[in-house]
C-alpha cells in the first residue's frame, strides 16, 4: 500500500514539474515574441 501510494506521489510530483516547465517555456517564447516584434 505504502509502495502504491509512493510511487503515485513520484509521478505526481512529475506530473506537476512537467507541466509547469512546459507553462514556462510557453510563457518565455510568448514573451520572447513579444520583445522581438518590439525591437522590430
Amino acid at each position: 500500500m505504502r509502495l502504491c501510494q509512493n510511487v503515485g506521489t513520484t509521478s505526481f510530483i512529475f506530473y506537476s514539474s512537467a507541466i509547469f516547465s512546459f507553462g514556462y517555456a510557453a510563457l518565455s517564447s510568448c514573451i520572447w515574441q513579444q520583445v522581438a516584434i518590439f525591437q522590430l
